[in-house]
């Protein structure tokens, strides 16, 4: 288990290191990025909701387990979440 962030630097850190490293791991972005088209082509095709309920499964599962990273998950498919909203509004 890896220890948890010392700031909202090495937070924001991780946060992004799993947004940019685990999309492109899982090949939801093979050319590099977030995967943002694809959770895009998922909430066009199957409904909104997805970012929020993988958020909430990281939630209840780091209040059951307390793996931090969970935590990390959790603010990574928020900011999903908030990028949709945004990028909806512009």
């Amino acid at each position: 288990m890896k220890p948890l962030p010392q700031s909202l630097e090495e937070f924001c850190a991780g946060v992004e290191g799993l947004l940019n490293g685990t999309a492109r791991g899982k090949g939801y972005a093979p050319d590099g990025g977030d995967g943002r088209p694809l959770l895009d082509f998922v909430a066009e095709h199957c409904g909104e909701g997805h970012a929020l309920g993988e958020a909430t499964y990281k939630l209840i599962r780091w209040k059951n387990k307390r793996n931090p990273e969970d935590l990390l998950k959790a603010a990574a498919w928020c900011f999903l979440e908030w990028d949709r909203d945004r990028r909806s509004r512009e």
